[in-house]
């Protein structure tokens, strides 16, 4: 199943220099190994992204001439200043700035170079802005150039205050730890972002005395990945779940073996198999259960929240030493969408015949991952049969909130509520026609990447709070090591929401799919978020979206903005690495539970 080498995502570097007295730090920035992927121009125009230079190596200097200009894509923090070390003979140097929005460039250089010169340009009027730095050569000899050996950004990035509020516990004693994922659960069906139906009463009142973070981004839009991210605090590429050929890396660590490592008590209750310790991820706990599907025994294939539950309480009721971790992944809105009549009632127009059901569920399943038609888009699917399945998703989703309040009142009966860090979100959301199919696993869209994210601290310090801020799943894990008193590795990903944030690596989230025929990359900011489809046509292969605009992502806003989306494709070549898939998941009965499942098809 897996496909030729791709590129997946990296982390952006910088090296700090020294620590300012606001909190912030000034950083150097290597800009040389942009430079040699950056859009080569002549004349007016530039050459698609990617299109290196054959004279450059893939380490050495880059080299400038009449006919190969460059064009640069940066993100300036407070005092941004660019340092270039250059080498020519008698050739003239013309180096414009322009920020996103302006339309106007700015000649900032402008002078002939003979020999070798360190040139430092001060980009203040630019500060805080997304901006393009041009390079241009002019020769008065044919065949001249100018060889760029060494180029560098200095900023002085501003160190934001956390996102969260220290907790400080009684007696010193780090808090108990429980993480809830409800399976396909999407954002914008969730009362407390906004969803007018009353699907989620308990977790609208968990927000209440919780922190809600309005714009929290998936890693990818199925399981597996997305799952590994929240429990690893790495990005697919880094994890190396990337598809469902392989697991985890055997080096990576996950958040119940560093717990365990420290006393922590670990249980973890699995109801779906891309997320269970088959790929790596029930390492470190000491108590594992997890529940198989059984499609030819359930209509809903998953083992219910209600039965979940009862496990969890009966594990509860045992007194687990503290402190412990409790992660519970149920899977109640995941299709088949079968909720209980008490759970559905409230959003019906007209009841439906349990046989009409039936057979739009049989229908629908083969748009689903791995089946005949999957992807179809448009989905051959009607407005009538669409609103039919949304009733019975919001049913689902009613039944996995009702049994959410169940676990936070067994730990509110227990005492144990105020001195727990509980998190909900969910792995990814799901398709209904937004762009033009059913299902998961596609596209990175809003309806399947934007995940609610609640985090209630012990104490229930910040209750109430909505935080605005992109963050992504690769931040939970460090920050509940944060929250539990636990040092975090340097090397994550993820950044802890209780330390102060910089805003070039925490603005910008990023995701990715691949799987079976889908191949796309995302990076998402506060305000726009850009799509790469390798299998669209080339000159296509991008779009932008204006999300305060257009918060349904329908329209490509690349052609009115095209500084931005010359950003955003700067970023998605700069994020992208070779693929390092983990190890590969031995057969056994795998094939047999993945077709079950709709992720292989017959």
């Amino acid at each position: 199943m897996l496909r030729p080498a791709r590129l997946c995502l990296a982390v952006l570097s910088w090296s700090s220099l020294a620590h300012g007295s606001t909190g912030g730090a000034t950083l150097a920035r290597d800009l040389l190994p942009l430079l040699r992927e950056a859009d080569i121009c002549a004349h007016g125009r530039c050459a698609p992204a990617g299109r290196a230079e054959p004279t450059d190596s893939a380490e050495g200097p880059v080299t400038l001439r009449a006919d190969a200009g460059r064009d640069l894509y940066l993100r300036l923090g407070d005092r941004p200043e660019v340092e270039l070390e250059v080498e020519a003979v008698r050739a003239t140097l013309h180096v414009e700035i322009e920020a996103d929005g302006s339309g106007e460039r700015q000649r900032v250089y402008d002078a002939l170079v003979a020999g070798h010169r360190t040139i430092r340009i001060a980009l203040d009027a630019l500060a805080g802005h997304i901006a393009r730095l041009a390079l241009r050569v002019a020769t008065p000899e044919a065949g001249a150039q100018i060889v760029l050996s060494g180029a560098v950004l200095r900023d002085a990035l501003p160190a934001d205050p956390p996102l969260l509020a220290r907790f400080a516990g009684a007696d010193g004693r780090p808090p108990n730890v429980v993480v809830y994922v409800i399976d396909t659960l999407r954002a914008d069906h969730v009362g407390c972002y906004g969803y007018r139906r009353p699907t989620t009463p308990r977790i609208d009142e968990f927000a209440r005395s919780a922190v809600r973070f309005g714009r929290a981004v998936a890693q990818s839009s199925w399981t597996l990945p997305a799952v590994a991210s929240i429990l690893t605090g790495l990005y697919p590429l880094h994890h190396g779940a990337i598809d469902p050929d392989h697991a985890i890396r055997p080096d990576v660590a996950t958040l119940a073996g560093v717990l365990a490592a420290r006393g922590w008590t670990t249980a973890g209750f699995v109801t779906n198999y891309l997320g269970s310790d088959v790929y790596g991820l029930g390492r470190g706990f000491q108590t594992y259960r997890f529940y198989r599907e059984q499609g030819a025994r359930r209509r809903a294939v998953y083992l219910r929240s209600d039965a979940v539950l009862r496990r969890v309480e009966h594990w509860l009721e045992r007194g687990p030493r503290n402190p412990f971790l409790l992660y519970v992944h149920v899977t109640d809105p995941h299709f088949p969408y079968v909720p209980p009549p008490r759970s559905v009632r409230p959003f019906w127009t007209g009841p439906p015949s349990p046989a009409e059901i039936d057979t739009l569920t049989d229908r629908v399943r083969m748009l689903h991952n791995g089946q005949a038609d999957w992807g179809t888009r448009p989905a051959p699917v009607s407005p009538h049969d669409i609103a039919l399945l949304g009733d019975l998703y919001d049913g689902e989703i009613r039944f996995a909130d009702e049994y959410f309040g169940r676990l936070l009142d067994a730990l509110q009966k227990r005492g144990l509520l105020d001195t727990t860090v509980v998190v909900l979100t969910s792995d990814h959301g799901e398709e209904f026609l937004e762009h033009g199919g059913v299902g998961h696993g596609q596209t990175l869209h809003a309806e399947v990447v934007n995940v609610p994210m609640i985090i209630r601290l012990a104490g229930a310090v910040g209750g109430g709070t909505q935080v605005d801020r992109t963050v992504q799943q690769i931040d939970v894990l460090p920050t509940i090591l944060d929250a539990s008193g636990v040092p975090v590795p340097p090397d994550l990903d993820g950044l802890s929401w209780l330390a102060p944030q910089g805003p070039v690596t925490s603005t910008e989230a990023f995701a990715t799919v691949r799987l079976g025929p889908f191949d796309q990359q995302a990076v998402v900011a506060d305000s726009w978020k850009a799509i790469r489809d390798f299998d669209a046509p080339p000159g296509s292969r991008v779009r932008l979206f204006d999300t305060r605009t257009d918060p349904g992502e329908l329209h490509d806003a690349g052609a009115t903005a095209p500084l931005l989306l010359g950003y955003a494709r700067a970023r998605l070549r700069e994020v992208a690495g070779p693929l390092r898939p983990g190890p590969v998941v031995p057969d056994n009965d795998r094939l047999d539970r993945l077709r079950a499942l709709g992720y292989v098809a017959e």
